[in-house]
């Protein structure tokens, strides 16, 4: 589910600059109510308390009272608190922004091994040792990743990172960690 964001101006270039400049997963609509109002005090006049005010003046497109990043900050303050990723053991599932996506077991065992490794890469003999206790060859690791990829890259986002020197691990940003391995 977007955000959406309510801009309120007269000055189009200003609402063209705000829709491109909005975060991934926020709407940008020109004179409308949402989950963040930013008024543009220079043809509006003064708003109401709680709204964001927002102008042009010395070159900039947002200087008050907020800057671009604590306005930033509090549009996506949601996606920030917690990671995009995370995995529900109880139902064998990934939680990717919100969204529930099931998983076979084998499809869990592999995530859940990647994810624990926080950003960190897991390598196919690490990989084989905890998902099939040895007992499977590597190419089995191709054929469930592929599956993992369906399933959490339809949107396009590159989730799932490989590396023949390194193994597989979750993009950074999708669970807050650090790579452990360079490639």
């Amino acid at each position: 589910m977007k955000k959406l964001i309510g801009v309120f101006t007269s000055d189009k270039f200003l609402y063209q600059k705000i829709k491109l400049w909005a975060p991934t997963g926020c709407e940008v609509r020109l004179s409308e109510v949402g989950e963040i109002s930013l008024w543009d005090i220079d043809t509006l006049g003064t708003p109401e308390i709680s709204a964001i005010t927002m102008s042009r003046h010395r070159g900039a497109d947002l200087t008050l009272p907020l800057s671009i990043d604590e306005i930033e900050n509090l549009i996506t303050k949601d996606e920030k608190s917690s990671p995009p990723l995370k995995l529900d053991e109880g139902e064998r599932a990934a939680i990717l922004r919100a969204e529930k996506i099931k998983l076979t077991e084998i499809e869990y065992s592999l995530l859940s091994a990647i994810y624990k490794r926080m950003g960190g890469y897991a390598s196919r003999d690490e990989l084989l040792s905890e998902v099939w206790s040895g007992k499977a060859d590597s190419g089995i690791i191709n054929v469930y990743v592929h599956y993992l990829r369906e399933k959490l890259e339809k949107y396009g986002e590159k989730i799932i990172v490989s590396s023949r020197k390194c193994g597989y691990k979750i993009d950074e940003k999708y669970i807050g960690g650090k790579a452990l391995c360079s490639e």
